[in-house]
Order: C-alpha cells, then structure tokens, then sequence
C-alpha cells in the first residue's frame, strides 16, 4: 500500500536541486536539503472524530490515518518550506473551518459548486498559498480530493480516491510542487535571500554534481 510514498520515504537524503528566482541568480544552482514529517498512528478518539466529520466515502481516508496522522512532505531543513501538508486529525476542523469561512467570501456562479466544496472538509493544504485539498461530504465528488485553488476554480478532481492523491502527492516531485500546485514551495540556502525552486529531485543529495555555486 501506498509505494510511491514509501520509496519516498526511505529515500536516504533526499534533496533538490534548484534553480534561483530572479534574474541576478537564474544561472545558479543550489541543492537544497528536504525531509518529511510523519505522525504516527491515530487515537481510536480521533478516529472517531473523523469519521463523524467524513461519513460518506471516508474508507480509504481512515485506513490512512490509522497509521499516519498528518503528514508534512518536502520540508525544507533550512528556511520554512513545506511541499504539502496533510493535516492530523484534531487540524482538520479548524482547518475546515478556515476553508469554509474562505470560501464563503467567493462570489461563486449559481450552480457552479457543483462538487459541493462549499460544504466538504479540507483535509490539508499547500502551505504558504492559501490552497486547500477538500473531500466533499455528499453528492457526486464523495471519496474524491479536490485541489481548491484561490487562483483558479478546478471542476475536475485532483484525485479520484484517496489512495489516489497519496500516491500522486509522493510522484514527480518536481512537476507536483513547480507545474501542478502553483510553485508555491520555495527553498532557502540559509545566506542569502534567493527563493530556490525545484529543477531535479534527488533521493540522495550527496551523488548531487553541480557546475555552480549558489550566489552569495
């Protein structure tokens, strides 16, 4: 069950390498080092909790967090960074609400929210975007994970199941963080302000061979 994520996961240094935003710093390379952060297995309260807060389609959801509760992947070990968060159990609500409250300041086309978003419950978030992943609670999105984008209204699913967006959340990092989410996640050297975005993921940092250096 969920191979992609554990072929991540015991990657044994994982990093990227990127490219610098900005003009003075777009020839440079830098490899930055990332890790993930996984909870461990769930409360039989927590549990509970959710599947009071997720009652239809929430199969998979829950045989996920009884061994993870929350997930936080392509952390930066140096600045703030963080690839996606999946939120543990007790985030959800808050988080939810936070999504709802968000939503509710959109001035949505009637009959647009066809997927319900309007009443599903975010499960995580791409942090530093204000973009949430949202699993609706009833109609015909139940079971899907939808990625709610304040920038653009996606009527397609990010993912058909659950099992569907953990696998596709640990693929291709490269492409998920700069193509697919919006190039929200930007890495620091620790010297120098340059935003480094991801050009190549490496599953060991240390077979890395770079033809410059970071601009200090």
């Amino acid at each position: 069950m969920y191979a992609k994520l554990q072929e991540l996961l015991a990657a044994p240094a994982p990093g990227f390498i990127c490219r610098g935003a900005g003009s003075r710093a777009k020839l440079k390379r830098f490899v930055a080092k990332i890790k993930h952060r996984v909870g461990g297995p769930s409360s039989a309260d927590d549990l509970a909790r959710l599947a009071q807060m997720v009652s239809e389609g929430a199969g998979q959801l829950s045989a996920f967090y009884r061994d993870h509760d929350g997930v936080e992947l392509y952390v930066d070990t140096v600045g703030d960074a963080v690839g996606i968060e999946l939120y543990a159990i007790k985030k959800i609500e808050s988080g939810t609400n936070e999504f709802r409250e968000w939503l509710g300041t959109l001035e949505l086309e009637e009959g647009s929210d066809t997927n319900k978003l309007k009443s599903a419950i975010a499960v995580g978030e791409v942090p530093h975007s204000g973009n949430y992943f949202a699993m609706p609670v009833d109609g015909q999105g139940v079971g899907k994970v939808f990625y709610v984008d304040h920038d653009d209204w996606h009527e397609e699913p990010f993912a058909g199941s659950f099992d569907e967006f953990v696998e596709r959340v640990s693929s291709n990092p490269v492409k998920l963080l700069s193509e697919d989410l919006g190039c929200y996640a930007r890495y620091s050297d620790g010297q120098t302000d340059i935003q480094w975005i991801p050009e190549e993921y490496l599953p060991d940092f240390s077979k890395a061979r770079l033809d410059n250096e970071p601009v200090n």
